[in-house]
């Protein structure tokens, strides 16, 4: 609740100090009663509380400077007025002009509907400025106007595009039916309006013809027609199947007949073995790690470990080698079609196609 206000600044307010003029003592109660002559400044009083209400100074005092005390002990200051939740309404003067419009009317009469409450005055306000952008035909103003003006013009045009349509509509006929006449050079047994509509697109897209063109197209037109081509009949190399007998020989495990149990357990082991085999056999009698001598059963041991399975694998790599070797040269005869086949305008394709 308020119980002081102090107005450093506020229309004829001026360094107006509650403690002073009231006293420290004394406070607003409940319900206050101020009354004076006219001009004392009971109003500018009101709008006080009334920028509180709108949470914005007065515009006929935007430099005021106020300060409002609670009971609660706090402040409401004009800095506050922006952002405050308080409930305040305020009933004066000002009030009276915003809201009750009907008594202030300049003609002196009085609408048929009393407007009230401010959030009221401002929707009639917008409605009057609604009804003026809106016009009217009659008037030959507003938006209702031009709305009529444009569905006019959209009428007459519509009615222009409608008669050019029928116009083209009727050439499009009459050359459909020479192209339907002409049936030795374009083949087509019915040929209407619809069929012209769906080719004009396909020929706009493929531009103007050059006269080179012209004359191979009506050479072709002229051609006569080709057996049809049923099977491609060529002795198609099996490149599915080499691919996976050469997958499998690659990731062929080598086991060998009579396997060391070290060296089978210790991949890493084993890789060391075959590694220090090409280091040594024919080359070393003495072993180039420790030293001691290689004799002929530490061989035998070994390549029987090795040697034998790895032989026939190398025999298999080598036989699939010859194998591939013989599909690449059978690939340049292999395709039996002929450019003959064909008709013209496909020539210079197949030729493409036949070298790649």
């Amino acid at each position: 609740m308020i119980t002081k206000i102090n107005i450093e600044k506020f229309g004829l307010f001026e360094n107006y100090e509650w403690d002073k003029e009231i006293g420290k003592q004394e406070q607003f109660r409940r319900v206050n009663i101020i009354y004076g002559r006219n001009y004392s400044g009971k109003t500018t009083l009101s709008r006080i509380l009334k920028c509180i209400e709108d949470e914005q100074l007065h515009t006929n005092y935007s430099d005021a400077k106020f300060q409002i005390t609670l009971s609660n002990g706090s402040f409401i200051s004009e800095a506050d007025s922006q952002t405050n939740d308080f409930n305040i309404r305020v009933y004066n003067t000002d009030f009276v002009k915003e809201n009750l419009s009907w008594l202030h009317n300049e003609d002196g009469t009085i609408k048929p509907v009393t407007i009230l409450g401010a959030k009221n005055v401002e929707i009639d306000n917008k409605i009057k400025i609604i009804d003026e952008q809106l016009g009217s035909i009659e008037k030959e103003n507003g938006l209702l106007y031009q709305q009529q003006q444009s569905e006019q013009n959209y009428k007459n045009k519509k009615a222009k595009l409608d008669t050019e349509q029928n116009n083209l509509d009727d050439k499009l006929r009459q050359k459909a039916k020479e192209i339907k006449d002409n049936a030795t050079v374009y083949n087509f047994v019915t040929y209407q309006i619809n069929s012209i509509k769906t080719d004009i697109p396909n020929a706009i897209n493929q531009g103007e013809l050059s006269a080179e063109l012209i004359v191979e197209k009506q050479r072709l037109l002229k051609e006569e027609a080709k057996e049809d081509i049923d099977k491609l009949r060529e002795a198609k190399p099996q490149f599915e199947t080499y691919y996976t007998q050469v997958n499998e020989l690659l990731k062929r495990k080598i086991k060998p007949s009579e396997p060391i149990a070290e060296l089978i357990n210790d991949s890493l082991l084993q890789e060391w073995v075959r590694q220090g085999i090409e280091k040594h056999k024919d080359k070393r009698d003495t072993c180039g790690f420790c030293g001691s001598s290689i004799n002929k059963s530490l061989w035998d041991k070994l390549d029987a470990h090795f040697s034998k399975e790895s032989e026939e694998l190398r025999k298999e790599l080598k036989n699939k080698i010859d194998q591939l070797e013989q599909a690449k040269k059978n690939l340049d005869s292999f395709f039996s079609l002929t450019k003959e086949q064909f008709y013209s305008n496909y020539a210079p394709q197949f030729d493409a196609l036949q070298k790649q």
